[in-house]
């Protein structure tokens, strides 16, 4: 999300699904939350017993369901789940709809980073997103350091090695 903007293709999602994923990331200020929010048209419903689980996605009751929205492993309860979607529902870990973001990169990043290149800093991909989207975007932007699947506590401890290591980060 700080180097893309995600957008949700409607076509294929069931609407009543679409609000029930919208209504428990309604609150969420991440890219692909507030995209999903916003492909949303129906009203938003309640949501109880609402957790956040930073890196991982969202879990709530909605309408007496239990459900949980966000990366294919930690709604299915799968390590390594085959999918292509950047975010699932869930209930119970059995899946209820996928949702598949489409990603352009934003305006400025390949520019940004190219004016951080020109001043000799070094430049690094951490994202939680799936390997292979991570290293799609990484392309595009020919950066050569990426590491996807990562947490926010593995991004952090990635800066503090770097600073350990002497750099200025």
């Amino acid at each position: 999300g700080t180097l893309t903007e995600p957008s949700l293709d409607t076509h294929s999602v069931d609407p009543t699904v679409l609000q029930l994923a919208a209504s428990l990331d309604r609150e969420s200020q991440h890219p692909l939350s507030r995209a999903l929010v916003a492909a949303n048209t129906l009203p938003l419903l309640a949501v109880e017993d609402m957790k956040s689980f930073p890196g991982l996605g969202l879990e709530g009751r909605v309408q007496g369901r239990l459900l949980r929205l966000g990366q294919p492993r930690f709604v299915l309860f799968a390590p390594e789940t085959a999918t292509d979607a950047t975010l699932v529902l869930g209930d119970a870990g059995l899946l209820l709809a996928s949702f598949i973001m489409d990603e352009q990169l934003r305006a400025d990043a390949a520019s940004t980073l190219a004016a951080l290149h020109d001043a000799n800093i070094a430049s690094e991909l951490l994202s939680g997103d799936q390997p292979e989207r991570v290293d799609a975007i990484a392309a595009q932007l020919t950066l050569t350091r990426w590491q996807g699947r990562q947490l926010p506590a593995d991004k952090l401890a990635r800066l503090k090695q770097l600073h350990a290591e002497g750099h200025c980060v």
